[in-house]
This record gives C-alpha cells, sequence and structure tokens, in this order.
C-alpha cells in the first residue's frame, strides 16, 4: 500500500493550524502520516498549539510533532519534517492553508503518479468573498516552462526520497525557495504534471505571516537568478524580472514592462498594483503618460 506524508510548519497562528488539521480530517483517503512542526512561537501560542494538538491526537495514526524553542525559519522546519518522514510519497501544507477532500485520493488514483517526478494540481483562492478557481497551466511541468515562471505553485506531491536526496529547501533563500526546489526537481529528478482540478485552497483573505517585505522578495529573486543562472535564457529572465515586480511591488521601469510584455499586459499590472497601493500606482500612470508623450 502507498503511504504519504503531509508535512505543516506552524509559527504564531494556532487558529489557521486548527483548520489546516481540519481538512484533513475530512479528507476521503485516510491512513496517512502528519508531521507539524512549531517553528518558536510563542509562549502563549505554544500552549494553544498544544490544546489544538491534544484534540487532534485520535484523529491521526501517526502524528509527529517538533517544537522550536526559537524560530528558525519556514524552511529549517519543513527540512526537518521532511527528514524525518517515512511515508512513500510526501507533499506539504502550510498552516494558514487548507486541501480539499479529494486531494490524496486525486494524486493517488492519477495515472501521471509513476510517470512524473511529481504531480500539483491548480488552486481554489480563497479572497473571504467567494473561492476561485486558479490554474495557470495544465499537463506536463517541463523545465523549459518552469524556468518563465513559478506555474507548480507552493506544493507538489512527490516520493519523499526525491526531496530528501536534493537535500530539501535551500534555507539560505529569504523568498522563492518554493520555486527553488521545484526547479531543481524538475532539472535533476524529471518534468512534473499538473492534473486537471483544483484541489489545494489558498487561503488570502488574510496576510498574516506572508511576504510583503519587498528586500526579501527582491533578495529571493536575485539568488533564484544567480543560482540558476546557467539554465535560464534571456526571455525567461524576462518573464522572471515582471514576477519579480508583481510580488514585490518594486517601482518598475515603465519601457521594460512595455518591451517585455506589451501594452495592455502592462496595464493590467498596473490595475494590479492599483488594487494593492492606490498612491504608488498613481505615479506609476502618471509615469506612462509621460513616456507615451515622448
Amino acid at each position: 500500500m502507498k503511504t504519504v506524508s503531509i508535512y505543516i510548519p506552524t509559527h504564531n497562528r494556532p487558529e489557521f493550524l486548527d483548520r489546516a488539521l481540519l481538512s484533513l480530517t475530512n479528507q476521503s483517503l485516510q491512513g496517512f502520516q502528519v508531521l507539524i512542526c512549531d517553528d518558536g512561537s510563542s509562549k502563549e501560542n505554544k500552549k494553544k498549539i498544544s490544546n489544538i494538538l491534544h484534540r487532534y491526537k485520535g484523529s491521526f495514526s501517526d502524528l509527529v510533532f517538533f517544537d522550536l524553542e526559537q524560530p528558525k525559519g519556514a524552511c529549517y522546519a519543513r527540512n526537518l519534517m521532511i527528514n524525518a518522514a517515512d511515508g512513500e510519497f510526501i507533499t506539504g501544507l502550510d498552516d494558514d492553508d487548507e486541501f480539499c477532500n479529494n486531494r490524496l485520493e486525486y494524486f493517488f488514483a492519477s495515472t501521471a503518479l509513476d510517470k512524473y517526478s511529481y504531480l500539483s494540481s491548480g488552486l481554489l483562492v480563497n479572497d473571504g468573498v467567494k473561492k476561485s478557481p486558479f490554474i495557470q497551466v495544465k499537463g506536463t511541468t517541463t523545465l523549459d516552462r518552469l524556468l518563465f515562471s513559478n506555474i507548480v505553485g507552493n506544493q507538489v506531491f512527490t516520493r519523499t526520497e526525491y526531496l530528501k536526496a536534493l537535500g530539501g529547501f535551500d534555507e539560505s533563500f529569504p523568498s522563492w525557495q518554493d520555486y527553488d526546489l521545484w526547479v531543481r526537481l524538475t532539472s535533476q529528478i524529471g518534468p512534473g504534471y499538473k492534473i486537471q482540478d483544483c484541489t489545494y485552497i489558498l487561503n488570502t483573505d488574510h496576510e498574516m505571516g506572508r511576504i510583503t517585505n519587498s528586500k526579501r522578495v527582491q533578495d529571493g529573486y536575485i539568488k533564484f537568478i544567480e543560482k540558476h543562472a546557467a539554465l535560464l535564457n534571456p526571455k525567461q529572465l524576462n518573464s522572471l524580472q515582471v514576477q519579480n515586480l508583481i510580488n514585490s511591488s518594486a517601482q518598475p521601469d515603465i519601457k521594460f514592462l512595455i518591451n517585455t510584455v506589451g501594452i495592455k499586459s502592462t496595464l493590467d499590472l498596473i490595475n494590479y498594483w492599483l488594487k494593492k497601493d492606490a498612491p504608488a500606482t498613481s505615479a506609476l500612470i502618471r509615469r506612462l503618460v509621460n513616456l507615451t508623450k515622448k
């Protein structure tokens, strides 16, 4: 029988962890290993997490808990759990997100499971009002396609031995660490496959704990392109630069955007920024207007 381990890093978010674990109890396929690592939460939150784990103790046949006294970062926590996992397969769950009820069953039932090095799926993006399906691409995830942008997402379903062999997540990355691991997984083990369904709920109705520091985002982007420079062609580098602008909300070079993605896509990006930061976007629009007058 094929077995799976699910790793969950958490830090000062007991209420979210509770919701994440509840989604696992509702899986149509049961009998999996759950690994949780508290990455140095406060004493108050450690007590809450302890109470939550006590409630779920009987819900899982194999529950493993790591309690770090001091925060060492999500990548350290993930690697600790990956190295301890004993399932044939492994996948991750962020503490503020959820699995759809059929996620594990869908992966195990996929005919692509034994043909590709990893599987991924689309997302249901929950903004607090509705859950919207989001799938960038479907089918085979080749290295060439992946190097244009992180079309995989934030989680994969793969063999545990693969992540262990790759050394897990690069703990030196301040951001872009998921993307870095998927690139290494694809280039060193083989292409992945994105199934034709959304099985993971990405909760965005809050932003607590998500990366908003543009310097961290920028540093992760620079580290990524330096680490994978030998793999990246000019078109892919341009695509990643645009992605970095979106992620970091940095002040973009309007000429670069127009030349790279075109006027329509540039306007779409400005509309995206407008929703996030109206004053900054107003300045961008003025720059765009001045550029068109030249």
